[in-house]
């Protein structure tokens, strides 16, 4: 797997999460001939113009209709393209579930849905356009890999990391129109293999996404108040890195934090893992509590849910 120089991780910290995909599909364009992206009247959007300019026959345009692009995209997938399908997280998964279901995950056609957007990013376009339940739903259809990236250059890596998986892959983007960045140097990415990000005692934190940056923040913020957890970006949901979740069972606590729905996301597959171990930490999942919020801005609508930083050292300091 590619390398990443401290200058390469700077400049990919400059663009969006939504960016990236210019970025590193106009990478994969160059020296893939099988390469084709596909979308959902979102490309101007989210920057792929310097792909369609460049390499027109290897962009597709399906219009508002995610149904026909998943449909289209596992055709293409099924002739032995590496076919790339993107649109809002809430439209690429819930509003094209049976195609999912039978088209990706029963035909086994490898496809990457790219869903952008995901968690509580575009709030302030409403409800309709939040994805709360898009890993719940996801990691419920065989075959079919989960994965949610907590920056720019883990984004980079999840796509290199792909190439030759023969099974479909939904990949969550979180984060607005500046990446925040979790990671300042190079580390090693493997899909299903969860990162410690920090070594601690006692408290055991499991993030994954945009929120991992708020939780490394919280994290910082418990030094003062004598609380050093251990933190963990868990960036594949399925499948789960079980065996790094069981090395925890010295601590007194897991926490999961997530920008989704605390029922049948990350929190959930940790309980469910946990659930059939006859001893182990207490739980705590903090997320979205199984409710939709009126449009509102990404950073009040986390603040809502008690997924700021002050509101993860709150929930932190009142563990019992």
């Amino acid at each position: 797997m590619k390398k990443y120089s401290n200058q390469e991780i700077a400049e990919l910290s400059q663009f969006a999460p939504r960016e990236i995909i210019s970025k590193v599909g106009y990478v994969q364009a160059q020296k893939d001939d099988k390469f084709i992206i596909m979308y959902s009247d979102i490309g101007k959007s989210f920057g792929v113009n310097k792909i369609t300019k460049e390499f027109p026959d290897k962009c597709i345009e399906a219009g508002i209709s995610e149904q026909n692009l998943v449909g289209m995209a596992a055709g293409m997938s099924n002739l032995g393209y590496n076919v790339f399908a993107l649109s809002y997280a809430p439209f690429i998964t819930s509003r094209v579930l049976d195609q999912i279901r039978v088209y990706l995950g029963y035909m086994h056609s490898n496809v990457r849905l790219i869903g952008i957007g995901g968690g509580l990013t575009a709030g302030d376009l409403g409800a309709t356009h939040t994805a709360l339940e898009d890993l719940a739903v996801m990691r419920t259809i065989p075959n079919m890999v989960v994965v949610s990236p907590c920056d720019c250059l883990e984004y980079a890596k999840v796509i290199e990391a792909i190439n030759g998986l023969e099974q479909p892959v939904y990949i969550r983007l979180t984060g607005g129109k500046v990446g925040e960045m979790v990671y300042e140097k190079d580390y090693d990415f493997q899909i299903g293999k969860g990162v410690v990000l920090k070594e601690g005692r006692k408290i055991a934190i499991i993030s994954n996404g945009n929120i991992t940056k708020e939780v490394a923040l919280a994290i910082d913020k418990l030094k003062a108040h004598g609380v050093f957890p251990t933190h963990i970006n868990m960036h594949t949901v399925k499948p789960l890195d079980t065996a790094l979740i069981d090395s925890l069972h010295n601590m007194e606590h897991i926490v999961t934090v997530e920008e989704h729905n605390v029922l049948g996301g990350l929190g959930g597959a940790v309980a469910e893992h946990l659930a059939e171990k006859n001893c182990h930490p207490k739980l705590t999942r903090i997320g979205v509590n199984d409710e939709f919020f009126k449009a509102n801005k990404a950073t009040v609508l986390r603040e809502k849910a008690g997924l700021s930083c002050d509101k993860i050292v709150e929930r932190i300091l009142n563990l019992k």
